[in-house]
């Protein structure tokens, strides 16, 4: 995806965010049409993982929070995380836009 795809998803964000109603919003907002478009490589991924202070998620279970304690992952540690899982996962055949069936 090219920065100028990226630029106007994000303008339309901001567009909806900043919105002072809800007609507003629905009145303004256009999808932009882009040639490919990949939120977990090109937002998450690319945008947030190289400019968001912002925590990515934050982990609480039942041992955390009776201790009061989280835990605490950037976008650029998730980014990390997945890029480990993606790595072992082609490493096993599992390919982008392969076909499999998981079982938790």
């Amino acid at each position: 995806m090219n920065s100028s795809t990226l630029n106007e998803f994000l303008r339309q964000r901001n567009l909806l965010l900043n919105a002072g109603s809800y007609e507003e919003a629905k009145s303004n907002f256009r999808w932009p049409p882009p040639d490919e478009f990949n939120w977990a490589v090109d937002y998450f991924d690319k945008y947030l993982a190289e400019t968001s202070t912002n925590p990515a998620l934050i982990y609480i279970n039942d041992e955390l929070f009776k201790s009061g304690d989280s835990r605490i992952l950037s976008y650029h540690e998730l980014r990390a995380r997945s890029n480990k899982l993606a790595n072992a996962l082609s490493d096993l055949g599992i390919s982008r836009g392969g076909t499999s069936s998981w079982l938790c």
